[in-house]
C-alpha cells in the first residue's frame, strides 16, 4: 500500500508544479529594483478635479461670507475710533476743569484786541499745559497775534489729542495770508446764537474774550455743551462766509481773514443746526461718525448726540442760562 500512495503524491506534486508554471514569471532582478527607488509609481485610477459649477459655488460662498463679515469689521473699527474720540474729549474736559480750578474761570473762546496788536489765540491754546503740552504753550508769544511770524512755528504743531480718529480731513493745515495753522477736530461751544452778528454773545461757554465761571452755568453743567466735533471737510459749493468751501477748523484760535471778520468759527461752533439740516454751514458742528457726533458737556461727561435730536433741544443744550428743562432721554 505504500508504493501507490507515494505515486499519488508525486503525481499531485507534478500537477501543482505545472499549474504554477502556467503563470508568467517575474523576472525583475534586485538590481532593477534598486535602480527604480525614488521613482513615483503611476496611479492606477484617474485624478478627479473641480468642475466649473463646483468652483463657482465655492466662489459664491466666499463672496457671501465676505459680504457678511466686512460690515462687521468696519463697524468694529468705527467703534474703536469713536471710543478714541470720546477719550480725547474726556481729556479736554479734564483740562478745562483744571484750568477753571486754577484760575476761577474758563479760558476765553478767543482773544480779541481792536487793531490786532495781539490776539487770535483761543481756548485750545490756553489749556495746552493741562494736556501735557506745556513746552508748546511756552513757545507761544501771546504779546503778538497768532498770525505773526514768531508764532508761525507753534501754530503748525499737530496735537494728537485734538484729532478725532474718524476725521480723515484734519491732517493738514489751514493756509491764510501766508501763514499755516494746524487743523483740529474740536471746537468750543459758542451757544445757539449767531457768532457773526454778536461775537461777544455770552449764551454759551465760549465767545470773544469770554470769562465764564461754572457758577454762571445756571442750566446745569450736565445740561450744557462745552466742546463739539467739526471736521475740515471740503464742499463743492460755498459752505460759509467769505466764499469758503471748507469748514476751517484749527486749534490755535480764531484766525482772521480781514480786519472786519475775526473768524470765530475756526475755533468755536454755534449750536444752531446739525449736518442734516439744509441751513448747516461752517459755524456748526459735525463729524464723520455714523448717526451723530460726540459732545463734551460742561460737567466733563461725553455723550453721543444723534442727528435725530429735536433742533430745539439741541439749541437748549448749547445755552448755559436759557432755563430750559431737557431730559436725558431727549437726546
Amino acid at each position: 500500500m505504500i508504493a501507490p500512495i507515494v505515486g499519488i503524491e508525486v503525481l499531485a506534486y507534478k500537477s501543482i508544479s505545472r499549474y504554477y508554471d502556467s503563470f508568467p514569471r517575474n523576472t525583475t532582478r534586485r538590481s532593477d529594483l534598486r535602480s527604480n527607488v525614488g521613482e513615483v509609481p503611476l496611479r492606477t485610477h484617474p485624478r478627479r478635479g473641480f468642475t466649473l459649477i463646483e468652483l463657482l459655488v465655492v466662489i459664491a460662498i466666499i463672496a457671501v461670507l465676505i459680504g457678511l463679515l466686512l460690515p462687521a469689521v468696519q463697524a468694529a473699527r468705527e467703534a474703536a475710533r469713536r471710543a478714541g474720540c470720546l477719550n480725547n474729549l474726556k481729556q479736554i474736559g479734564i483740562a478745562l476743569h483744571n484750568y477753571h480750578d486754577s484760575r476761577g474761570v474758563l479760558p476765553p473762546g478767543y482773544i480779541y484786541v481792536y487793531g490786532y496788536p495781539t490776539g487770535g489765540f483761543g481756548w485750545a491754546t490756553m489749556i495746552l499745559p493741562n494736556i501735557e503740552q506745556a513746552a508748546l504753550f511756552n513757545a507761544v508769544n501771546f504779546s503778538l497775534p497768532a498770525w505773526s511770524s514768531p508764532n508761525s512755528t507753534a501754530c503748525v504743531q499737530k496735537i494728537a489729542s485734538y484729532f478725532c480718529p474718524t476725521d480723515y480731513t484734519t491732517q493738514g493745515f489751514l493756509s491764510r495770508e501766508g501763514s499755516n495753522y494746524a487743523k483740529s477736530s474740536y471746537v468750543g461751544s459758542f451757544g445757539p446764537n449767531d457768532m457773526d452778528i454778536v461775537p461777544e454773545d455770552r449764551a454759551g461757554l465760549f465767545s470773544r474774550n469770554s470769562q465764564i465761571k461754572f457758577a454762571d452755568v445756571t442750566d446745569g453743567l450736565s445740561q450744557t455743551l462745552a466742546v463739539g466735533e467739526r471736521t475740515n471737510a471740503v464742499y463743492l459749493t460755498v459752505i460759509g462766509s467769505e466764499s469758503h468751501y471748507d469748514l476751517e477748523t484749527v486749534w490755535p484760535g480764531a484766525i482772521k481773514e480781514n480786519p472786519v471778520d475775526d473768524h470765530a468759527h475756526t475755533t468755536l461752533f454755534q449750536a444752531a443746526y446739525l449736518i442734516n439740516s439744509p441751513n448747516f454751514d461752517d459755524r456748526d458742528s459735525m463729524s464723520y461718525h455714523s448717526g451723530g457726533s460726540n459732545y463734551l458737556f460742561a460737567d466733563g461727561s461725553v455723550k453721543f448726540i444723534k442727528l435725530s435730536i429735536n433742533p430745539t433741544i439741541y439749541q437748549a443744550l448749547g445755552s448755559r442760562l436759557g432755563g430750559e428743562v431737557v431730559g436725558s432721554d431727549q437726546y
